[in-house]
């Protein structure tokens, strides 16, 4: 539970950090390609940073831009 909490709050804040950015940049440019090229060269062990999935990370940020991720109650927690 621990390491899908920090995913989902990872995922949440590169969608965020992409959102601003797209915006600047905007659609057309090779953005998405460029950010995944330059996450994959920081992380090269890291999978996750295809251009599709970076856009599933800004519209997981874009669908709850207000969200506080809280961890989930373990089973059995009374």
């Amino acid at each position: 539970m621990k390491i899908n909490d920090e995913m989902l709050r990872f995922y949440w804040k590169l969608g965020k950090g992409i959102s601003s950015m797209s915006e600047q940049f905007g659609y057309g440019t090779g953005f998405y390609k460029t950010v995944s090229d330059d996450l994959k060269s920081i992380l090269p062990d890291v999978k996750l940073f295809s251009p599709t999935n970076l856009k599933y990370m800004r519209y997981f940020y874009e669908m709850y831009p207000d969200a506080v991720i809280c961890p989930q109650v373990e089973d059995g927690f009374v």
